[in-house]
């Protein structure tokens, strides 16, 4: 009985400590704006509309500063581990 609560006390506490992720593509330019003035700069968000291949239908995208700048050392990342097995530019 000590363990089934204890348990349940630990799952409560862990629950308890997860925040929530919010759902930035359904809020309002007004929503984002009053969240952006009430946290750092990093975690900031911006929108853009997307429109993807294969479909006609934009999509509003939202990511935070952070998210942004991760992703993009990520495909920097990238671009260099392609680069690094290629040869030099021949000279004419």
């Amino acid at each position: 009985m000590k363990q089934l609560l204890l348990l349940v006390t630990c799952a409560t506490a862990l629950a308890a400590c997860q925040m929530p992720r919010v759902s930035f593509s359904r809020m309002s330019e007004a929503e984002i704006a009053a969240y952006n003035a009430s946290v750092d700069t990093w975690e900031q968000v911006h929108c853009v509309e997307e429109t993807r291949i294969g479909s006609h239908i934009p999509r509003r995208h939202c990511m935070t500063l952070r998210e942004i700048q991760e992703g993009n050392a990520n495909e920097v990342g990238m671009l260099n581990a392609m680069s690094v097995g290629t040869t030099g530019l021949s000279t004419f």
